[in-house]
């Protein structure tokens, strides 16, 4: 054995694996790890050569999907990208301003399926439409179909979406 390998050997590492402020988490809250998933979705897919995106934002999902378009709106592309929202709940600042959200005529399709069963949801589907019209959305289509109990409701979504 020749001396570096000796000195090598007998070093000693002082690990403390009791201290616990040497390897602070960074903590994060549910919005901000949500769309940082969503982005490192998009990229993986985008690395991958994907060129047609679909995002599928469900109830509240819905609004972190408009998170993540936000700073990005200016752009998307007309072909290539979707948007499904499917019984969305929106903060009020996407729900009520979703013509400032988009702006004037924004291309690329959005599918705004609404629960139909509901009072509350069809009321706010309204307002929706409304801002959509106003912002002058080409693709904006809206659908309302009615939740069951039975699987209808998951086939008729997927269905919808497909096409």
């Amino acid at each position: 054995m020749n001396e570096g390998q000796e000195n090598q050997e007998t070093e000693n590492v002082d690990i403390d694996l009791a201290d616990k402020n040497k390897a602070k988490k960074i903590k994060l809250s549910y919005r901000e790890r949500a769309l940082l998933h969503i982005k490192a979705a998009l990229e993986y897919l985008q690395g991958e050569g994907y060129q047609n995106i679909v995002i599928v934002g469900y109830r509240a999902g819905a609004d972190l999907a408009l998170d993540h378009i936000k700073p990005n709106v200016a752009q998307i592309p007309k072909r290539g990208f979707a948007l499904v929202m499917v019984d969305p709940v929106l903060q009020a600042e996407y729900q009520t301003g979703i013509a400032e959200f988009f702006g004037k005529k924004f291309k690329a399709p959005i599918l705004d399926i609404v629960n139909g069963a509901s009072l509350e949801s069809r009321e706010l589907a309204r307002e929706r439409s409304i801002g959509a019209r106003i912002a002058e959305v080409e693709n904006y289509h809206q659908v309302s179909l009615m939740a069951n109990q039975n699987g209808a409701l998951r086939q008729s979504i997927v269905r919808r979406i497909r096409f």
